[in-house]
């Protein structure tokens, strides 16, 4: 589905999932082509409103995948580092370690940055409480 605004959010017809629609140049459809090619973080106005939270704290996103839970944690990532310096120190956490790999590539690592997995953050809790960093349990 097509949409003239470049932040719109629709629905894929096959998944019911939402996507997002960017507006590409004719010119630059090779560049797609490129494993290195990402999109722009564009964000739709819910996400602004999200990234531009004032609260203080940590910030927990939750929604169903396709949502731009992703994209709004980088873009927070992103302005925290810009507002408060690259001393800031963040930590990122999800399940996969793909999507680590993922969002590190987005915002970029080291000077204070982690990107963590649940199962190396819960090791690296284990070990500092004195235990012997014991593996994630399994289901």
């Amino acid at each position: 589905l097509r949409s003239a605004a470049a932040d719109a959010v629709t629905l894929d017809p096959l998944a019911h999932a939402p996507m997002r629609v960017y507006a590409v140049q004719h010119d630059q459809l090779r560049r797609l082509l490129s494993p290195d090619w990402k999109p722009l973080l564009a964000l739709a106005a819910d996400q602004r409103e999200i990234v531009n939270h004032t609260a203080s704290g940590a910030l927990l996103i939750l929604g169903r995948s396709g949502t731009g839970k992703t994209v709004c944690i980088a873009a927070s990532m992103q302005r925290d580092r810009a507002q408060l310096g690259p001393r800031h120190r963040q930590v990122f956490v999800a399940t996969s370690s793909r999507l680590c790999a993922y969002v590190k590539d987005l915002v970029g690592g080291g000077g204070g940055r982690r990107f963590l997995t649940l199962a190396q953050l819960y090791t690296e809790v284990e070990r500092a409480a004195g235990g012997q960093g014991r593996r994630w349990p399994q289901e």
